[in-house]
């Protein structure tokens, strides 16, 4: 039993300072008409949220409007300026302070539920703080999209 309620205690711990802001209020940035949408609800379920309070897209399927896999998209796209696939913008350089795909950065924007729930900041430094299994996974997804893309285009 002891080693049980250890266990909880730990976990609870290590979760708890994954992100130094363990929850936010989403509607501040982005309005509370996107989580009345119950089509798209889905693709709402995750947002990404830069360290300086942006809204960077939607962790959701490559259809829909807002998500970072829409390379049509605003926050897919490898042009528009808050995209974490435009290699050439403040989220999506590899020498940028605020990119996850700086392996040294340190204002990573970090991945939030509807409820404004912390998952985990993206990078692709797996030891970087505030780093989960959940968060540097998705980051390597973004990491191969962009990398793909990139070959396509050249």
């Amino acid at each position: 039993m002891k080693k049980i309620i250890l266990l909880v205690l730990s976990f609870v711990l290590i979760t708890g300072i994954s992100c130094s802001k363990k929850s936010i209020d989403l509607t501040k940035i982005m309005g509370p008409e996107e989580f009345e949408d119950q089509n798209e609800s889905i693709a709402y379920k995750y947002k990404i949220i830069s360290c300086d309070g942006k809204f960077l897209g939607n962790l959701g399927r490559e259809y829909f409007i807002n998500s970072v896999y829409n390379s049509n998209g605003r926050y897919g796209s490898s042009k528009e300026e808050y995209s974490l696939r435009n290699k050439n913008g403040i989220y999506g350089d590899g020498y940028s302070s605020k990119s996850p795909f700086n392996f040294f950065a340190t204002e990573l924007p970090k991945i939030y539920d509807r409820e404004g729930n912390c998952y985990g900041a993206l990078s692709i430094n797996k030891d970087a703080p505030g780093v989960t299994d959940f968060s540097y996974e998705t980051t390597l997804i973004l990491k191969w999209l962009i990398d793909e893309s990139n070959k396509l285009n050249n």
